[in-house]
């Protein structure tokens, strides 16, 4: 169990890595991996999939911020940015880490363990 105050403190990779992988895979989301990195991510810091009530198989990715996501139109945790790594996630396909080969984002997840204020929103 993470403390408020420690989860605050993560740097994004101590938080995909300890806290949102784990997460996800708890909630049942399958091939669970961290995308986060290089030329390939497209804004797509994990990706990951389930099954939806008909048996059909839809992809999710994350985008993960560590940090408090700003209103600034600029910056790593700039809601423009932000904005900008969500239509990379929705527009580009990623390669299937568990081998299902060319696989399109279906559905995305922003984190980010701080408030949100008004701003960012």
């Amino acid at each position: 169990m993470f403390s408020k105050q420690k989860l605050l403190a993560m740097d994004e990779a101590t938080l995909r890595r300890d806290v949102l992988i784990p997460r996800f895979k708890a909630m049942g989301f399958r091939d669970v991996f961290e995308y986060h990195g290089g030329a390939m991510e497209q804004g797509k810091d994990i990706v990951m999939w389930r099954d939806d009530p008909a048996g059909v198989r839809v992809n999710y990715a994350v985008v993960a911020k560590a940090k408090p996501v700003t209103g600034q139109a600029t910056g790593s945790s700039s809601a423009a940015e932000v904005t900008f790594q969500i239509q990379q996630c929705l527009g580009q396909q990623y390669i299937d880490p568990a081998g299902a080969g060319q696989q399109s984002v279906h559905q995305c997840y922003v984190v980010c363990p701080h408030e949100l204020k008004k701003e960012a929103l």
